[in-house]
């Protein structure tokens, strides 16, 4: 035959002690629980921050013009990528002319690599431009100075060179 099992005789000490462990697992599980979304709301704030909120800080503020961070880290990125540019481009032409090239593109190489190793300076000279290109969109708007998209155009043909319906002749006077 088999054993039957005896039946447990519950007392108010095993009770009392399978309560408390009762409330010690339940304490356990919302502590694990809790500990658990506080990870995972560290997490979200941390990637939060760091994709947008830090983003969208102020740098500076010029009248009621804001520069937040993405504007000036486009801009120095860009004005990085010029002067990286620019000394590949010195760096040919002293290659092109040789020992005569290295005297008179030297200086300016030397000056280039200088200030592209210091990214601080970058930074200020950038920042310092930005400021003075919105003080000056400022003062434009206070005198009412505006610029039209065909004064634009022309500008930018004129700059660049390109005109779509042929070099302009000058008019005889």
């Amino acid at each position: 035959m088999a054993n039957t099992p005896k039946p447990r005789i519950v007392n108010r000490k095993h009770q009392a002690r399978m309560e408390r462990e009762r409330q010690q697992r339940r304490l356990l599980v919302f502590g694990s629980i809790g500990v658990a979304v506080l990870v995972f709301g560290l997490l979200v704030y941390g990637l939060l921050d760091q994709l947008v909120l830090r983003q969208n800080r102020t740098i500076a503020t010029v009248g009621s013009d804001r520069i937040t961070v993405a504007e000036f880290q486009s801009r120095v990125r860009f004005a990085r990528q010029q002067s990286i540019q620019q000394l590949a481009e010195m760096q040919q032409m002293a290659a092109l002319f040789g020992d005569q090239g290295d005297q008179f593109f030297g200086g300016q190489i030397q000056q280039l690599v200088m200030q592209l190793s210091d990214a601080e300076s970058i930074g200020d000279q950038v920042l310092a431009q930005m400021i003075d290109e919105r003080v000056i969109l400022q003062a434009a708007a206070e005198m009412g100075i505006t610029v039209s998209e065909a004064e634009i155009d022309k500008s930018m043909r004129e700059t660049f060179g390109f005109y779509p319906y042929g070099t302009p002749t000058p008019e005889p006077e």
